[in-house]
């Protein structure tokens, strides 16, 4: 069903992105009541369970199995988590329940400008000074591909003629804070240390070797694309315009279209896969 908001940040949509009838969704909890996130651990789960109590075909269930890994299952109201939980205890299905606030939270990254490897150790540049990464507070790094799309433009007599090329995110989640560094690999001031070598591989061997311990999750390129309107931060439109392949198009009164990405659906995945990261061991049976 068509949405007025953004799934993931919640935002409002553009008129042009809305359907001519768009109602509210009614509010699935009473009011005030907080939501919890479930999340499965499905490595080494059996996937005849996994199949009863998801509800899915033996086959999808084998495959989400196959990959295993970490799961978001569904968000549930508060008060129904305690129930959902020993429900998958019972069926031997390793899970962990993230209050829905606290993910949110995750949501609003430290953007990072620019950085250097000092001495062992990546220091990152932002808006409030410098942060020092290293193994003893990084816990989880996270990588994600940012596709960009035009909305459609009335009158534009060539559609889907000119594109945006990807991009790509970094999320750097740390023991304490819980809100994550975010780095974006095409808008980051290297100095004189990139020399003509690719972005994303020289962020990815700083962090290597700042935190080798570090596990790093590439999961979210599994992940259908949900486009919603550019976020404005220093890794949005300016950005973007610089990534352009082809002219902007244009209608007839020459509005330019708006830039979609899913830069809100990663960060959104990159928060629930921190706050799991924390909770670790999952509880259940092992």
């Amino acid at each position: 069903m068509a949405r007025p908001r953004c799934l993931y940040c919640g935002a409002a949509l553009p008129e042009t992105l809305r359907p001519a009838e768009t109602r509210e969704p009614q509010p699935a909890t009473p009011q005030g009541e907080d939501r919890t996130l479930v999340v499965l651990d499905l490595d080494g789960a059996d996937p005849g369970r996994v199949a009863d109590v998801l509800g899915l075909a033996p086959f999808d269930a084998a495959q989400r199995v196959r990959r295993g890994g970490l799961d978001l299952w569904r968000s549930v109201p508060e008060s129904d988590a305690e129930g959902t939980m020993a429900r998958l205890a019972a069926a031997g299905i390793r899970a962990t329940a993230l209050p829905e606030s606290d993910v949110r939270r995750g949501t609003r990254p430290i953007v990072a400008t620019g950085g250097r490897l000092e001495g062992g150790s990546f220091l990152a540049r932002h808006e409030g000074g410098l942060l020092r990464l290293e193994d003893a507070c990084v816990l989880l790094v996270v990588q994600g591909t940012i596709a960009r799309e035009y909305t459609a433009v009335a009158g534009a007599r060539r559609a889907g003629t000119a594109t945006l090329e990807p991009g790509c995110r970094i999320h750097v989640h740390f023991r304490e804070p819980s809100v994550p560094l975010e780095m974006d690999p095409g808008n980051f001031d290297f100095g004189d240390s990139l020399l003509g070598r690719s972005s994303l591989l020289t962020l990815l061997e700083w962090l290597a070797s700042a935190a080798p311990r570090a596990p790093v999750d590439n999961e979210f390129r599994r992940q259908a694309p949900a486009l919603a309107p550019e976020e404005p931060d220093a890794s949005g439109p300016a950005a973007a315009a610089r990534l352009l392949s082809r002219p902007v198009p244009r209608g007839r009164k020459g509005a330019a279209p708006a830039i979609l990405d899913n830069g809100a659906q990663f960060r959104f995945y990159s928060a629930w896969r921190g706050a799991a990261e924390r909770r670790r061991p999952f509880g259940g049976p092992s």
